[in-house]
């Protein structure tokens, strides 16, 4: 740490990694299990040092208002390894990242407005991701692929009883480099998947939340909150066909807590999926081999529960 000035703070730091790994592996298919010492036998020793570097700014504001204004860049690594089975030959690359991220953090107007913002962009060697290769399941490496976007927070309190809450996420991927996979449900065919979007990556995210303290004589309170989601279309799949596109969805859900001043018990009702969707919230396409059916996953229907709590002081 250094404190430059007042309102300038420098954070560097280094971690050195050093990892041993081995494996010994061997799988069979309705027949006797192989002989141990025909098992796959492999071992390796993988290194990396990361990094990460800071700028913190803090400007002098007037009183009742805090911001915090950083840039950042840092380095990261995951060891590589091996994939189980009866071959040693298709050992894992080391993943590497290089990250660099600028944002703001502000508490504003005596603690009632929290605004927080940043952009990212993380740019990937040899990304591990799990493929079909040569008809068989295998992790494998991507030698280039890049992640870039953006957040938004924001809390607002306008009185000493409402609070509201809103968050933005915006997300871009991409496969850059050559990358030559097989696609087990359409037949084994090799496809370059140069360019596809990363799998599971919605282009964007939306939360809304809101809430109220209602005070009653006597010491009660009850606050009703109702918290919103939205999630953009995404693929599942690094190969981006339509039998791997999820649809936008989105969900609704209240809760009411109850409870008293100074009292150890309170309790919560909640109503999950008020609207009672069943929005597909994710899908797997299996192997031609089991037929290429899809798995599909729902949101959970309404569901209605009452959680008590008790504090022991």
């Amino acid at each position: 740490y250094w404190d430059v000035s007042d309102t300038v703070e420098i954070i560097a730091g280094l971690r050195s990694t050093e990892e041993d790994k081995s494996i010994s592996s061997a799988s069979w298919f309705y027949s006797p299990p192989p002989d141990p010492s025909t098992y796959c036998e492999a071992a390796d020793s993988f290194s990396e040092t990361t990094g990460r570097f800071v700028v913190n700014w803090s400007p002098e504001l007037s009183s009742g208002a805090d911001s915090l204004f950083y840039g950042s860049y840092s380095t990261g690594y995951k060891a590589g390894g091996f994939n189980p089975g009866n071959a040693c030959d298709d050992q894992l690359l080391s993943e590497e990242v290089k990250s660099f991220e600028i944002g703001t953090k502000n508490v504003l107007f005596d603690n009632r407005l929290q605004l927080n913002a940043a952009v990212f962009d993380y740019s990937y060697d040899n990304l591990t991701l799990g493929a079909i290769v040569d008809g068989l399941a295998r992790n494998t490496n991507v030698p280039e692929s890049s992640v870039s976007g953006a957040e938004l927070e924001l809390i607002y309190l306008p009185t000493d009883k409402w609070r509201l809450e809103t968050a933005l996420g915006f997300l871009s991927t991409e496969i850059d480099s050559e990358f030559l996979t097989d696609d087990a449900s359409r037949l084994f065919e090799t496809f370059n998947l140069k360019g596809k979007e990363l799998p599971n990556s919605p282009e964007m995210t939306v939360k809304l939340g809101a809430q109220y303290i209602a005070e009653f004589g006597n010491g009660w309170w009850v606050t009703p909150r109702l918290d919103y989601y939205w999630q953009d279309e995404f693929f599942t799949r690094e190969y981006n066909t339509g039998a791997d596109l999820v649809d936008s969805w989105s969900v609704l859900d209240l809760a009411v807590s109850f409870g008293k001043e100074n009292s150890p018990w309170d309790f919560t009702l909640f109503v999950k999926n008020i609207e009672d969707e069943n929005s597909i919230t994710h899908v797997e396409t299996n192997s031609n081999l089991v037929g290429s059916f899809k798995s599909i996953f729902l949101l959970d229907p309404r569901t209605i529960a009452v959680a008590f709590r008790y504090r022991v002081d």
